[in-house]
């Protein structure tokens, strides 16, 4: 239930306190000095800007290097204001300290949870175009963490500044600690693991052909059925946008084929959708997976044609596919689970535009997988039989508006 509540109350960001069009390329105030203790999230988001633009006018290269979790919003205030023009040559490299779990540690697991139910809206929100993130494994268990007075460390060039628990107090060291914390950091970083991989909407089809083309099983949470693991080429051919230059017709097609060849190959296969997607594809033709400049909706008789291989599929259970009950369960992300890897996804309200997360952690992707698995028995779907019904309903109806 944790894993419902992150996916459907993350989306939205608290308002960053500073607006960072409001920032200086460097302040006029005095610097803050080794040992002083700067209290408040916002004077130290302040500090950390200004000394930041501080490096900016006076030098080349300015970066900002941090290890801590995203338990708080506090970091993902900070990087909002980084993305203003002045910090745009500025390096930011992220380390999340994940818990490992073991032994099923529930409570690791709500910790692991918990940085990603703020890491991840704050990435998928807009892009991130200076900042990296990795993530490494915290040995000791979550309940301990909270007892480290500075648990967080941030890398200036010109200074380290050492955060409380809750991120409401710093310690400002000197210079001369900005070795041995670099040092500490790309030690840590040569043990860590990129936590994203961005893709664009362009490459989405490509993104999913690559992470789907190892893996035996997928369960899948959609806005629509995963109806590209119904596709031929006879429809692709109908509908494909043939003001496209001929390569990329050939590609879409061949890209669209590869996809629903390895979707039909799964032995265990798990898709999750919504009413409104099932409504846009059987009154629109909409296909949400593919943008909408590439092709245009589905003809009736393709739709219908879709439709009844959704049914044989959860008659037979080849696949199986739940629609959700908008009552209790109205997701803002979709995510798509392989073997060894997990897709995040938010479509735009156009559904021309995605922000696509592609994380391998496997402890992660284990936990989704789970809920997905079981989504069912949590009563936030129709059953498999109840679902089949609705797909026999939207078949009859286009049947007969084919028949007028």
């Amino acid at each position: 239930m944790y894993i419902k509540n992150l996916l459907t109350d993350s989306i939205s960001l608290p308002d960053v306190p500073i607006n960072h069009t409001e920032i200086p390329l460097f302040s006029s105030n005095k610097k803050p000095e080794y040992g002083e203790l700067i209290k408040g999230s916002y004077q130290i988001i302040h500090a950390i800007c200004d000394m930041l633009s501080y490096e900016l006018a006076c030098h080349e290269h300015a970066f900002l290097y941090g290890i801590s979790s995203f338990h708080d919003t506090f970091f993902s205030d900070l990087y909002e204001q980084l993305q203003a023009d002045v910090f745009s040559q500025t390096e930011i490299k992220h380390i999340v300290p994940f818990v490992k779990v073991t032994d099923r540690n529930d409570r690791s697991s709500l910790y692991n949870l918990n940085c990603l139910s703020i890491l991840i809206p704050f990435i998928m929100s807009s892009q991130k175009k200076n900042c990296e993130f990795y993530y490494c494994y915290e040995e000791s268990i979550a309940e301990y963490l909270s007892a480290v007075p500075f648990l967080h460390s941030i890398v200036l060039p010109q200074n380290v500044i050492l955060l409380s628990t809750d991120c409401q107090m710093a310690l400002v060291l000197s210079k001369d600690t900005v070795p041995y914390f670099k040092k500490h950091f790309h030690t840590v970083l040569q043990s860590s693991f990129p936590l994203f991989n961005t893709v664009d909407t362009a490459s989405l089809l490509s993104a999913f052909i690559s992470l789907a083309s190892e893996t035996t099983h997928s369960y899948m949470l959609e806005l629509q059925p995963c109806l590209t693991a119904f596709v031929d080429e006879e429809i692709i051919q109908n509908v494909i946008n043939r003001n496209l230059p001929l390569q990329q017709q050939q590609l879409l097609t061949a890209t669209l084929l590869t996809q629903c060849s390895i979707l039909k190959k799964m032995t265990d296969f798990i898709s999750i959708f919504s009413k409104k997607g099932l409504d846009d594809f059987v009154e629109k033709g909409i296909v949400y997976q593919v943008p909408l400049d590439l092709y245009h909706p589905l003809d009736l008789q393709d739709r219908i044609k879709i439709l009844e291989q959704l049914i044989e599929a959860n008659e037979s259970g080849s696949k199986k596919f739940f629609m959700t009950k908008e009552e209790v369960f109205h997701p803002d992300f979709e995510v798509i689970t392989y073997n060894t890897s997990m897709l995040f996804s938010y479509t735009g309200p156009d559904h021309k535009e995605a922000g696509i997360c592609i994380i391998k952690e496997i402890t992660v992707i284990d936990s989704f997988q789970d809920f997905l698995l079981h989504v069912v028995n949590h009563d936030l779907t129709y059953s498999l039989e109840e679902t089949t019904d609705l797909f026999r309903k939207c078949c009859k109806i286009l049947k007969k508006q084919l028949r007028s």
